[in-house]
């Protein structure tokens, strides 16, 4: 599709409205840091091999695609240092991480910004680009700006015998013109850097127990992953282990989700498989199949966390809705009519820290919305009128056409948005800031 020269260069500027968007705080002024960094991170162009004869040239975090896989210990201080050898500014978010994180996580160019945070809980996390990248393809988690943060607990379990951790990334994108408005398609999707048939073919030995993270790093599509011959015994979903581990034989995962698996091999099966990636289709993922029926206690999650019973103290209603096309051909998104403006950002709901929220999100498209509140969890508690329990995440995803219903509790001064993680979606206005007081 051939986008008119001056919309797409208005829609390209829409990146320099906040490259260090989160929400709105001013960029920490530098600081030489007086020890040594745990990790240090590059954002540099690099060329990167997705098969033999197949480069492409994006940003990276270190030359690599994906990022470096970070590690860090539940209780232990992490100070990654992250220089910015580009020449524009640029956001590292902290996916799933504490606010203190805000502030400093905006880099200008050519600079060096120190960056600090204790982990709170095990698990996989995420770390990526936060700007809004419109309709520059080179920018955000259009290029291969992203990575995992694993995080371990202080003893180290001993269910499983290797421990593997997958990120699925998208690369080459393009826009293409539908019926209803423009989108964004991709000319290869690769697992950890490598176009599937071209990585390393997988084996489990007999007897053998593995312990798979995997991770959705593309900027727009949910995906579905399976292995040939193997099933996925479900323990966690972003890091938070559910009451009810499940075994399917294929993983679905948005934007941003992460799911952690035991993976065992079947007897008699001794040939290495591929992984398969296919598209999402139009359905997520079943949180009801994790979860605990009401008779066993709404609410438990929080409850054990907050000191709070698993009542609300009030309740939100969110209506999302895609307007076609309304945007220089691109659809635009709302909540509640309003689309957000990051030149005029306007709380959608003001809440009290302390207080425990029911958000009754209503999803009117029929595209699969992946949402998320930075920096707290997500409680869901009724899927398409189906009531369920104890699924904690920080990624709920609503499927076309239905409600889905999620507590959380205001325990994290200031303002937090809540975006799809669509980077399409969320660039064009299905974003809110959500004021805490």
């Amino acid at each position: 599709m051939a986008l008119g020269r001056r919309a797409f260069l208005k829609l390209s500027g829409a990146a320099a409205i906040g490259p260090c968007l989160e929400p709105l705080a001013d960029a920490a002024p530098p600081v030489v840091p007086q020890t040594d960094p745990t990790h240090v991170l590059r954002i540099r162009k690099a060329r990167v091999e997705l098969a033999p004869g197949r480069l492409i040239t994006t940003l990276t975090y270190d030359g690599r695609l994906p990022g470096p896989l970070l590690r860090a210990t539940v209780g232990q201080s992490m100070r990654v240092d992250v220089h910015n050898e580009t020449d524009s500014a640029e956001r590292i978010y902290w996916h799933g991480q504490g606010s203190a994180l805000d502030a400093a996580a905006c880099v200008p160019a050519h600079s060096m910004r120190r960056m600090e945070l204790t982990p709170t809980r095990p698990g996989l996390y995420f770390y990526h680009s936060h700007v809004i990248a419109a309709a520059n393809l080179d920018a955000g988690l259009y290029s291969g700006q992203a990575g995992g943060l694993l995080v371990e607990g202080e003893s180290r379990p001993t269910h499983f015998d290797r421990e593997w951790v997958v990120v699925l990334k998208e690369c080459e994108p393009f826009i293409r013109r539908t019926r209803r408005g423009c989108e964004i398609g991709y000319r290869s999707v690769t697992l950890n850097g490598r176009m599937p048939g071209h990585g390393v073919p997988t084996r489990i030995n007999s007897g053998e127990r593995v312990l798979l993270h995997l991770l959705n790093a593309s900027a727009t599509e949910p995906h579905s992953l399976a292995l040939p011959g193997h099933s996925f015994e479900v323990i966690a979903l972003d890091g938070n282990p559910v009451p009810s581990p499940t075994r399917v034989t294929t993983l679905q995962v948005s934007p941003a989700e992460r799911i952690s698996a035991i993976i065992e091999a079947p007897a008699g099966l001794h040939a290495p498989a591929e992984w398969i990636v296919r598209d999402a289709g139009t359905a997520g993922w079943d949180y009801t199949r994790v979860g605990v029926g009401v008779g066993f206690g709404v609410g438990s999650g929080f409850g054990s966390d907050s000191g709070r019973t698993g009542k609300p103290d009030a309740i939100l209603d969110m209506v999302l809705t895609r307007h076609d096309a309304a945007r220089s051909g691109f659809n635009s998104w709302s909540i509640n009519g309003a689309s957000f403006s990051a030149t005029d950002p306007r709380p959608l709901f003001h809440v009290r820290c302390g207080l425990r929220y029911r958000l009754r999100i209503r999803n009117t498209s029929d595209e699969i919305l992946p949402l998320h509140l930075q920096r707290h969890r997500l409680e869901i508690v009724q899927v398409a009128g189906t009531p369920t329990a104890g699924v904690l995440k920080d990624v709920v995803t609503v499927d076309p056409h239905q409600q889905l219903e999620v507590d959380f509790v205001a325990d994290s001064g200031g303002p937090a948005l809540f975006y799809c993680t669509r980077q399409l979606h969320r660039d064009f206005g299905l974003m809110a800031l959500i004021e805490l007081t």
